[in-house]
């Protein structure tokens, strides 16, 4: 009889521990029956529960096998063929609080490394056109001549803008003329308007002095070629003969500047001198260089009247008695222009 409570305990244990998640869904029954028939006392019944659960505890509790387990089989009234397995339980360890961390502060916070550029995305779908909008006027100009004034001192152009086409002028544009510049000066005269070549007759002196020796002295007339290069730079040769027992002869070249508003030049060249030609045998010559400043008084469409004078420096002697010399030559020249 006792072996039955306990197998009815067990099951009402376990009805009872099953019951509790059918609680809520199950009505409230109401008062129990009355005490009687072969319902065993509640006082009995409560008892046989509560050893049912200690065994049930030792149960849990016990890491049994062999003759342990036949115990169990016996205490519990279970076939010596079921298999018994208790499993103990070991209790949990209490996990140690986690203390969240600080997080950094924002001024201590380090950015980490960029991370990579992603793919680009295709290309949108295009957007619908705009509203045309209306169409613009045309903007026109008129000229118009102004007058000296306050606009333009000196004259010019007025210029009237109409900016929208509504035939009235928005805007005034003034083109002035420059006032005027002040007057040039008076350019060089040139030369007449003859030929470069001019041809003159004058009369030439030299006189050439060497150490040890008489000073020879020529005098004779002179035909001159003149070439003028530019307006400024002429170029001139000479010859001068004298007759007489003492023959002698004078060739000259120079190269002479003048100004075109000037009557004064210089010229440097050279000039060869030949004393007693008998036989076109000079017995005695000199070669000298030449340094003359030239003065024009007279400068006229047709002829030019010239002055001319200034030291010699070279060589004097016969051929195989050379020496050092010195002068002087001068010439006056009627030149005409062609």
């Amino acid at each position: 009889m006792r072996h039955m409570i306990k197998t009815a305990c067990s099951l009402m244990f376990l009805v009872a521990v099953q019951g509790v998640a059918l609680a809520d869904d199950m009505p409230i029954p109401g008062p129990p029956p009355a005490t009687g028939g072969s319902c065993p006392p509640l006082t009995e019944c409560q008892e046989s529960l509560a050893s049912c659960q200690e065994d049930v505890g030792t149960l849990l509790a016990t890491d049994c096998g062999g003759a342990e387990a036949d115990k169990i089989r016996k205490k519990y009234g279970v076939t010596p063929d079921t298999t018994v397995k208790v499993v103990k339980r070991k209790p949990k360890k209490l996990r140690k609080p986690v203390t969240p961390k600080t997080p950094p502060k924002a001024s201590e916070a380090k950015p980490g490394p960029q991370g990579p550029i992603g793919p680009q995305g295709p290309a949108g779908p295009k957007g619908d056109d705009g509203t045309r909008g209306a169409d613009g006027r045309s903007a026109s100009i008129k000229v118009a001549v102004e007058a000296s004034g306050k606009n333009c001192p000196a004259g010019g152009s007025h210029l009237m803008v109409d900016e929208n086409g509504d035939g009235e002028t928005d805007t005034d544009v003034y083109v002035c003329n420059g006032g005027a510049g002040k007057s040039g000066s008076n350019g060089r005269p040139g030369h007449d308007g003859n030929t470069r070549i001019q041809v003159g007759l004058g009369f030439r002196h030299s006189a050439v002095i060497s150490k040890g020796r008489p000073t020879g002295y020529s005098a004779a007339p002179e035909l001159q070629v003149e070439y003028w290069l530019s307006p400024t730079w002429e170029f001139q040769v000479g010859m001068a003969w004298a007759w007489g027992e003492d023959r002698n002869m004078v060739v000259t070249s120079e190269l002479c500047r003048r100004g075109l508003d000037s009557m004064f030049g210089f010229c440097l060249g050279g000039q060869y001198q030949a004393w007693n030609l008998e036989g076109n045998l000079a017995l005695w010559h000199s070669g000298l260089g030449t340094a003359s400043l030239k003065f024009v008084p007279v400068d006229s469409k047709y002829v030019d009247l010239s002055f001319e004078a200034g030291p010699l420096v070279g060589f004097d002697g016969y051929d195989d008695d050379m020496q050092f010399a010195y002068g002087w030559t001068g010439t006056a020249t009627l030149s005409g222009k062609f």
